[in-house]
This record gives C-alpha cells, sequence and structure tokens, in this order.
C-alpha cells in the first residue's frame, strides 16, 4: 500500500526543449491579441505624447524668437532710453525663462513616455501570464521598469557624449540589443515580493548565465520574421495599396507581440 501511494505521488518531469517552446508561441489566443491591441493603443499614446510636445516646443520657441528679433532692433537703435533698457530686460528674461521651460519640457516628456511605457507593459505582461493584475503588483513593476528604462538611457547618453560618432554608434546598437536580450528575463523574474536591486541582480545573472540557451530562440525568430516578411510581400502583389498598407501596419504589430511572446515562454522556462 505504500508503494501504490509513493508511486502515485511521483510526478514525471519533461524538459521542453526549444522546438516545444517554439511551437507554443504560435498558439495564440485571445490573451495574444489583446497584447496587440495594447501595442497599437501605446503606439497611438506614443504619438500623441510626441504631438503635445511638439506644440511645447512651438510655445516654448516663439516667444524667444520674438524676444530675439526685439533685442535686435533695440540694440540697433541709437538712442537707450529707460524704456527701453525695461523692455530689454523683459526680453533677457523670457530667454532666460526658455532653458527652465526646455529642461521642463525635455524631462517631463521622457519621464512621461517612460511611464507610458510602464503602464502599456505592466497591462500586456498580465495577459501574457494570465496573472491578476493588482494595485501592489502593478506599482512596483511601474517602478521596476521606470528605472529600468532611466538606467538604459542614462547609459546610452553617457555613451553619445563620450566616444566619437562611429565608435558610439556600434555601441548604441550593442546596448539596443542588450535592452531586448534581458528585459524579458527582467519580466520573468518579476515579482512584488522583491526588491528592486535583486531584481536587477538577478536579472543579469540569468541573462548572462543563460545566453548560449537563448542563440537558438533568437535564430529562431529571425528565420521566423524573414519568412513572414517574405509571404507577406507575396501577398502585397496582389493587394491594393490601401491593403497593402492597412496588411503592413497589422504585420508589424502582430510581429512585435509574437516576438515578445516566445522570447517570455523563454526566459520564463530558463529562470524558473
Amino acid at each position: 500500500m505504500k508503494k501504490k501511494r509513493v508511486s502515485k505521488k511521483k510526478v514525471e518531469v519533461v524538459k521542453k526543449n526549444h522546438f516545444d517552446h517554439y511551437i507554443h508561441s504560435t498558439k495564440l489566443d485571445k490573451s495574444f491579441f489583446m497584447t496587440v491591441i495594447f501595442d497599437f493603443a501605446y503606439c497611438i499614446s506614443v504619438f500623441a505624447l510626441l504631438l503635445c510636445i511638439l506644440w511645447g516646443v512651438s510655445a516654448v520657441l516663439l516667444p524667444v524668437a520674438s524676444a530675439l528679433q526685439s533685442i535686435t532692433a533695440l540694440f540697433t537703435s541709437a538712442n537707450i532710453t529707460p524704456t527701453v533698457e525695461l523692455t530689454l530686460d523683459e526680453n533677457f528674461n523670457v530667454i532666460k525663462w526658455f532653458y527652465l521651460k526646455s529642461a521642463l519640457l525635455f524631462f517631463g516628456g521622457i519621464f512621461t513616455l517612460f511611464a507610458i511605457t510602464a503602464t502599456y507593459k505592466a497591462f500586456i505582461w498580465v495577459h501574457l501570464t494570465k496573472q491578476r493584475l493588482t494595485t501592489k503588483f502593478f506599482v512596483q513593476f511601474f517602478k521596476v521598469n521606470i528605472i529600468w528604462q532611466f538606467l538604459w538611457l542614462l547609459l546610452a547618453t553617457i555613451t553619445f557624449f563620450l566616444f566619437d560618432v562611429v565608435f558610439a554608434t556600434y555601441l548604441l546598437l550593442t546596448e539596443l540589443f542588450l535592452y531586448m536580450y534581458f528585459t524579458p528575463f527582467l519580466r520573468a523574474i518579476f515579482t512584488e515580493k522583491i526588491t528592486i536591486k535583486k531584481i536587477f541582480r538577478q536579472t543579469f545573472v540569468a541573462g548572462v548565465k543563460n545566453l548560449p540557451k537563448f542563440l537558438i530562440p533568437i535564430v529562431l525568430m529571425i528565420i521566423t520574421v524573414i519568412f513572414v516578411m517574405w509571404f507577406v510581400a507575396m501577398l502585397l502583389q496582389f493587394i491594393a495599396p490601401l491593403g497593402m498598407f492597412l496588411l503592413a501596419i497589422v504585420f508589424v504589430f502582430v510581429t512585435i507581440s509574437w516576438v515578445r511572446f516566445y522570447f517570455s515562454i523563454v526566459a520564463k522556462h530558463l529562470v524558473n
């Protein structure tokens, strides 16, 4: 009787290979297509933010352009009266405020972009992993992703200003690849129960440790994307221009969502 009980408690462990993960990633369900919708909404939000930033730039630059024209005209006049001096002071104040407004617009735009990205990624991730979105989960996920993006932006900024253009370009492309590579591990490791510092440490440890195991999924991803691009290009020959445009948009969003879905499956398996 004891042997039978023990045998019932035995669990068969099956190690999934790369092909199993790949097949799993092709089973596109409702949650996956919800992530496609979130990706589309994210792009619309970023585009709206870009329009707001452009409006803010014009609102900041127009008074400065007017002030510079006024200063030039006043300096060319022969008489500098008290009224002219007061006008000059007002125009110089406009220019001084320009720097503060520009800094607020720049950093405010970056933070808003990071906030939009973190918010949408939280919704996308809970749909991919079929988790329940709680307030605690969202707040911690938001903080982790804001800091993660800021650190990579800081590294890219240092690279841009520290090296010459050619070398900096190669380094920035390498950093972009590393960001895209380590981010799935960050999401797979993330839990609201551990500290941000520990999440980052485990992310880099898991990423470096599993790099050889990730090479095959990367190759499979590249082959799949190239094949789908070829297939879509063949279809575009038989479709009207408007249909070509719509199909290209659908292809881009579905491909981005599938690559993220596939990498999240692989990363989740490797860290567990």
